[in-house]
């Protein structure tokens, strides 16, 4: 694969991108340089790729990119792929709840935020899905979509 389909495969396709992950890939760099390793994650934004071996964790931009090959097609390290538990809270009543509550919170923040359905919408750039925590936010800017989770976590279990 070329330069410029190394960055197609790296900003367009994003459950392409998404699937690397904790598969092991062969990057040929510009300077004809070839590096094995696992795919740790693949940034869409800065258009980055972060492999993993047994003693290095190495970080390629696109630019820096010539050819970029899968060399297994099943996941190796699934340990990549785990998340922490998300924390438990309940029914859905209890969700309606929360998302009502995280209305508030962001309001007295000053932040503009509203319910479309089951969905919440801040500031028209993120969006937030049952069961209304950090994990379940979703937006294409991820300065904004660290700052919106910061505030969500600070967000007392006790606010009304």
């Amino acid at each position: 694969m070329d330069q410029e389909k190394a960055a197609e495969v790296i900003s367009d396709d994003v459950f392409y991108m998404k699937s690397l992950v904790g598969k092991k890939v062969r990057v040929q760099t510009i300077e004809n340089k070839f590096i094995e390793g696992i795919v740790f994650v693949i940034d869409p934004i800065y258009k980055t790729v972060v492999l993993c071996d047994d003693t290095k964790i190495r970080m390629f931009i696109y630019i820096s990119i010539k050819s970029f090959e899968e060399l297994s097609k099943e996941v190796v390290d699934h340990t990549f792929l785990e998340k922490p538990a998300p924390r438990d809270i309940g029914d859905w009543k209890n969700i309606e709840q929360r998302g009502e509550k995280l209305l508030k919170w962001f309001k007295t923040h000053y932040i503009n935020a509203r319910k479309n359905g089951e969905t919440i919408i801040i500031d028209n750039h993120v969006s937030m899905a049952p069961p209304y925590t950090e994990e379940t936010c979703y937006c294409k800017n991820t300065i904004i979509l660290e700052k919106v989770r910061t505030i969500i976590g600070k967000m007392p279990e006790d606010f009304e």
